[in-house]
């Protein structure tokens, strides 16, 4: 998770490595134990410099967290919007959640983060953050239902939310694949790719349930 942009041939200064390394050891460490339970200290120690260190770069925790939320779920959004943007035809709305599982799978350290702050209790200053982007991702999903002739119907919540739980709860599902004896965990290529084929089958599943599409396929 890097939040410089340079062109070839430019280096980074020491203080944005540094700054880097920052970012990336608290999203790991973010995603893998949440807000609540991961310190300063746990992320400088894990960049190797001393905890006073990190407030060169961001003065709280609150902000730190602020920033890998938003290197990690701002590009989620913007890409969202676009495939949204392009997509209103009602018999193309099954093929979305599977499109929107293979680019979590490009951001799976994302995907756990908003896995582990949804799963547990947090308090305020973890939830809140996270509530305010997942509103912004649920709404582009609202938004392109309606455009594509859903309307009120009440089963479209349910639609969203399992779409979402299938395709987030994937990646913090490895200590169940470790219970059912399998060896292979949310990294593995072959074990995501028959998941995008579940998350199609489901989604194609649940919409063709909707009248709208229903209808279109007569």
């Amino acid at each position: 998770m890097h939040d410089q942009t340079r062109q070839p041939g430019n280096q980074l200064t020491k203080g944005e490595r540094t700054r880097s390394k920052i970012l990336d050891a608290a999203a790991g460490l973010f995603a893998q134990q949440g807000y609540d339970r991961t310190s300063l200290r746990d992320v400088a120690a894990l960049v190797g410099i001393q905890e006073p260190g990190i407030y060169r770069y961001f003065e709280t925790k609150d902000a730190l967290y602020s920033c890998v939320l938003e290197l990690g779920l701002q590009p989620l959004v913007d890409h969202f919007d676009n495939l949204f943007s392009r997509q209103t035809d009602p018999k193309a709305i099954g093929a979305l959640p599977a499109e929107m599982f293979g680019l979590l799978c490009a951001h799976p350290q994302t995907a756990r983060l908003l896995a582990n702050a949804m799963a547990a209790p947090q308090s305020a200053a973890a939830r809140q953050p996270v509530e305010r982007w997942l509103a912004r991702l649920l709404e582009q999903g609202q938004r392109v239902m309606s455009l594509s002739g859903f309307g009120d119907d009440p089963r479209l919540s349910l639609f969203i939310v399992n779409m979402f739980n299938v395709s987030i709860g994937f990646f913090s599902s490895d200590s169940l694949f470790d219970l059912l004896g399998e060896t292979r965990n949310s990294a593995d290529p072959a074990l995501r790719e028959l998941q995008q084929q579940f998350v199609a089958t489901m989604a194609r599943a649940w919409a063709e349930s909707f009248p709208t599409i229903s209808e279109s396929n007569t």
